[in-house]
């Protein structure tokens, strides 16, 4: 099963006097930082930064931008936990959508890269290697009606050169072991992580 996203009320937020200036500013802007602060006036240690649209950072800030442990949260109700480095998900992490699909495990850029597993709201699972993204390398896919693929995978595709190993759990019986070897996932439900950054000059230094 999928980890649980953090609840709302994070225990962990920083217990920092607000800087009252910089709320009243930025409050008519639509957007407020509270935490510590660099000498520039960038965030920079312990914080919370709230956004017009909604999205939430709270967590540690450096210069300016999210850096070291972060727990975001989009205006649309996508929950992210995990490590940040110059503004971007990078580390590792746990992405929960709202749609209800969860992914777990390493982030460059952004984007999922390297080992993690994906839990769909379909049932099935994917375990394995990623690139920007994307299945890619070797990986193991369960489907929720027990069919399972292990072996390669090229741009969110199974490797054609593959074997495919097709169990019906349901019946008990195996299926051809190359009966979907060539043909890619239907319908694939890998999706570009959120990573646009609204981290940059616009919103960084004083007045935050």
């Amino acid at each position: 099963m999928p980890p649980k996203p953090p609840p709302l009320d994070v225990a962990r937020q920083p217990n920092l006097p607000p800087d009252l200036l910089a709320l009243a500013l930025n409050s008519l802007a639509g957007k407020y930082y509270v935490g510590e602060r660099n000498a520039a006036g960038q965030c920079d240690g312990r914080g919370k930064y709230v956004f017009a649209e909604g999205a939430v950072f709270e967590g540690d800030f450096k210069a300016g931008k999210p850096e070291g442990r972060i727990i975001y949260r989009s205006a649309d109700g996508d929950v992210y936990e995990g490590d940040f480095k110059a503004g971007e998900k990078d580390g590792r992490g746990i992405y929960w959508f709202a749609s209800g699909k969860v992914y777990e495990g390493e982030f460059k850029a952004g984007k999922p890269e390297g080992r993690g597993i994906y839990w769909f709201a379909s049932g099935d699972v994917h375990k394995g290697e990623f690139k920007a993204g994307k299945p890619e390398g070797r990986g193991i896919y369960w489907s929720a009606d027990g069919d399972v693929y292990e072996g390669e995978f090229k741009a969110d595709k199974r490797d054609h050169d593959e074997t495919n190993r097709s169990l019906n759990r349901s019946l008990g019986a195996s299926r051809s072991a190359n009966s979907s070897a060539a043909h890619s996932i239907a319908a694939s439900p890998f999706h570009a992580i959120q990573s646009r950054s609204i981290w940059d000059g616009r919103v960084l230094g004083r007045g935050l």
